[in-house]
């Protein structure tokens, strides 16, 4: 029979390289973690607008009836800043729809350009994507920033009203 010399488990020395290593792990892992919130955050904000948009879509295929999405961008970003409208064919107007409750966007993420086949591109005022109710939407892209200078743009097609997100413009 063989019989062991030293005692079960681990040195006091084994230990501390072990922890030593781990250390040196993450500290070599966390400076590029940090790096890479914002690029994250922006992306968090894009695609919670981008949410936004798609349900607004299905809205007005739903209802069957035009739904616009109003971007007011002196008051960005704003909760009232950006709000769906619904078509009411009995009075002609567009009235609000309170359904749907918008999240704040993030103020270190800027609107930085914005387009509508009906409106132009703007970079201040306001602008209007409108769906229709065959799932069909007005041409839009919104270019997005961040302080850090990372970009996303979220695209609408026209013909399809696909709703789209980039990584950059």
């Amino acid at each position: 029979m063989f019989k062991r010399s030293w005692s079960e488990g681990m040195t006091l020395i084994e230990i501390a390289v072990v922890v030593s290593i781990i250390g040196i792990a993450s500290a070599l892992a966390i400076p590029s973690v940090v790096g890479l919130m914002p690029r994250i955050q922006l992306g968090s904000q894009v695609s919670i607008l981008n949410s936004h948009l798609q349900r607004i879509r299905l809205k007005s295929i739903n209802l069957n009836r035009n739904v616009k999405m109003t971007f007011n961008l002196a008051s960005y970003p704003a909760p009232d800043n950006f709000r769906p409208m619904i078509y009411d064919p009995n009075t002609g107007y567009f009235e609000w729809d309170e359904e749907i409750q918008l999240e704040e966007i993030d103020s270190q993420v800027d609107i930085v350009q914005m387009y509508t086949s009906s409106s132009g591109t703007k970079t201040t005022g306001t602008l209007t994507i409108r769906f229709y109710p065959d799932g069909t939407a007005d041409s839009a892209w919104i270019n997005f920033t961040n302080t850090q200078g990372f970009k996303r743009q979220i695209t609408v097609s026209s013909t399809t009203g696909i709703i789209k997100i980039h990584d950059t413009w």
